[in-house]
């Protein structure tokens, strides 16, 4: 079940006593008093059966391993208070450990509208939302996605599944999404504009529908509001998608009519459809004309914001220097391609294995490799006494990094733009927890960087690493393949070249699943995995291997609970899921367990004697 410590005061009923009798409980089982825990709820449900006391009376049952009497007292705990949202998000957990993923994203629904303000219910709702389709309208859910998408601090990512089926079946948008109709004043709702404002969609059809949106509200006179959130989304994609020719001419008219009068609402959104806002001669006058009304955002992304940048790229200061060769090539990708672009900061718990480590005050973080900078703000958001170093290679990403978290007020991290394998040339403190991500994969030598982060760890420090999977990566490899075989190049039209050309050059079982990573649909995310200058693949024997020479002692994969329960079922014997060799044989008979990254955390051991 979900950690719900600390969300009983915000479900404090009118009778405080027996609220007060349920907080007494969890102490008694934050202690392991389970019989007296018990005791006490009993007594207080024979007195008044509250849904506290029963739901608090499910959670000892839950921790005696006995499902079956924590569903009961979840059942009498909502028949006390259908809207007791605590009990539904439990019963929620219930049902997801039996497998029924619709009922409890709809028993987090119900909890959702009781307690809207509690978010840990929407991040579960937002979990489950991408595994579930509908095959027929259901204004239920699609409000409760609505409510998310209006929470500015969730990442929404995840809810691209059911947000697509929800409009597929939807009667307003089905034919318009199918190219039956075009009443595109259908599409101008809550509910589509801000989809496309939090989201990016990983499916070819909703891509398709995209192109050919845009190639007609560049004919259609109407439709400003919807112009302009579209031209937000394609920005995000670095304007991926093709542009014929005809278009292109009539894009090539637009900006005439433009840099002589930039006043037209519709005209400036129709433009920023097909290339940002800031390649207009006179991008200052249109950020001037357009910086109130419907255009508001869009001129503040894509000219105030980019002009922004670039000035705060130019005051980063260096940490090291930059090795010549491939460290310069890299910082060069990132320079023109800024990697991850992000804008929503979800808060995380820390694990328990690694709190002890960084949560204490001072506690010294290293981020090496923060590209735009979501990892360590995550971490300074999380842990506001820590000292937070983050470096990178580009100073494009270290700029988008500062001002992101500039806006989110996070006044300790400094960035730096630094080499990691320049990093053993300057004189640092220690570090307690050191994380990065994705970064040793694109060394020369993967083990050469690894070690210099490893010197730079306490002992008994911890470090997060991520590391592409060998296994899990072999539609990349065969797409880098065909790339290299066919000449493509790594800048934008070598690589739309590659993408327009794939369905006919690239196996189809691999397009399948490059289709299914997010990274296809992305300028900056495609380049990063496909046409990176390097990239290192790994197995977990070779892991292994490395932990050992590095003296560094595995203590667990980051990943999703059912994958971890999933494993454990497999090899109930390795109590800890550490047995990176059982770890190899799951993978093997399951390849796609580490689809994204391998993503670990390690522990330095003590110096002997």
């Amino acid at each position: 079940m979900i950690n719900l410590s600390g969300l009983l005061k915000r479900n404090k009923n009118k009778d405080s006593v027996q609220h007060d009798i349920a907080e007494k409980a969890m102490a008694l089982i934050n202690d392991q008093k389970l019989d007296d825990a018990e005791t006490l709820l009993k007594k207080s449900i024979d007195t008044k059966p509250t849904a506290a006391a029963w739901r608090t009376l499910s959670i000892v049952h839950g921790l005696r391993n006995d499902p079956e009497q924590a569903v009961t007292c979840l059942e009498h705990a909502l028949e006390a208070d259908i809207n007791d949202a605590m009990s539904l998000a439990l019963m929620a957990e219930a049902l997801l450990q039996n497998g029924d993923i619709m009922q409890a994203a709809g028993h987090y629904m119900l909890a959702i509208q009781a307690a809207p303000e509690v978010l840990t219910y929407k991040q579960r709702f937002l979990e489950l939302a991408g595994k579930m389709e509908f095959a027929q309208h259901n204004p239920h859910f699609e409000k409760t996605l609505l409510a998310c998408f209006n929470t500015p601090e969730l990442d929404c990512d995840s809810a691209q599944t059911l947000w697509l089926s929800l409009l597929q079946v939807h009667p307003d948008f089905a034919f318009i999404f199918f190219g039956k109709d075009k009443n595109y004043a259908k599409l101008e709702t809550p509910f589509f504009l801000q989809g496309i404002d939090r989201m990016l969609i990983g499916y070819t059809d909703f891509e398709n529908f995209i192109l050919r949106l845009r190639r007609d509200l560049l004919e259609e006179p109407n439709h400003t509001t919807l112009t302009a959130a579209l031209a937000g989304y394609v920005f995000r994609t670095e304007y991926i998608l093709d542009v014929t020719a005809d278009e292109q001419k009539e894009v090539n008219n637009l900006q005439e009519k433009l840099e002589q009068d930039p006043s037209n609402e519709r005209l400036v959104a129709t433009y920023a459809c097909y290339a940002p806002l800031h390649t207009l001669k006179n991008a200052n006058d249109v950020a001037r004309l357009h910086s109130k009304g419907a255009l508001a955002q869009l001129v503040q992304t894509q000219i105030t914001e980019w002009d922004a940048l670039r000035t705060t790229a130019k005051k980063i200061e260096p940490l090291t220097e930059i090795d010549p060769g491939l460290s310069s090539a890299v910082q060069a990708q990132y320079e023109e391609f800024p990697y991850p672009v992000w804008r929503n900061l979800q808060k995380v718990s820390i694990s328990p294995e690694i709190a002890p480590v960084i949560s204490k005050k001072g506690a010294r973080i290293l981020i090496a490799g923060c590209g735009t900078g979501f990892e360590a703000a995550v971490y300074a958001a999380a842990l506001p006494d820590a000292e937070i170093l983050a470096i990178d290679l580009s100073r494009a990403s270290l700029a988008y990094a500062i001002r992101k978290t500039e806006a989110l007020g996070l006044k300790n991290i400094t960035f730096k733009q630094a080499d990691i394998l320049r990093l053993g040339d300057i004189e640092l403190e220690p570090f307690d927890f050191i994380s990065s991500s994705g970064v040793l994969v694109c060394l020369e030598d993967p083990l050469a960087g690894w070690k210099i982060l490893t010197n730079l760890l306490k002992p008994g420090g911890m470090m997060h690493i991520a590391l592409y999977s060998e296994i899990a990566r072999q539609d990349v490899v065969h797409g880098r393949e065909v790339i290299a075989k066919g000449g493509y190049t790594n800048d934008r039209e070598g690589m739309l070249k590659f993408r327009r050309e794939s369905t006919d050059i690239v196996a189809p079982q691999h397009l399948d699943m490059l289709h299914k990573r997010l990274d296809w649909y992305a300028l900056s995310t495609l380049r990063d995995m496909l046409f990176h200058v390097k990239e290192h693949r790994f197995t977990l024997p070779q892991i292994k291997e490395y932990l050992d020479t590095l003296g560094l002692e595995f203590v667990h994969f980051i990943m999703k609970d059912q994958r971890l329960a999933h494993y454990r079922a497999q090899f109930p014997h390795d109590l800890h899921a550490t047995s990176l060799d059982n770890w190899h044989t799951y993978e093997q008979e399951n390849p796609e367990t580490f689809f994204r990254m391998y993503q670990f955390v390690s522990r330095k051991k003590p110096i002997s004697g």
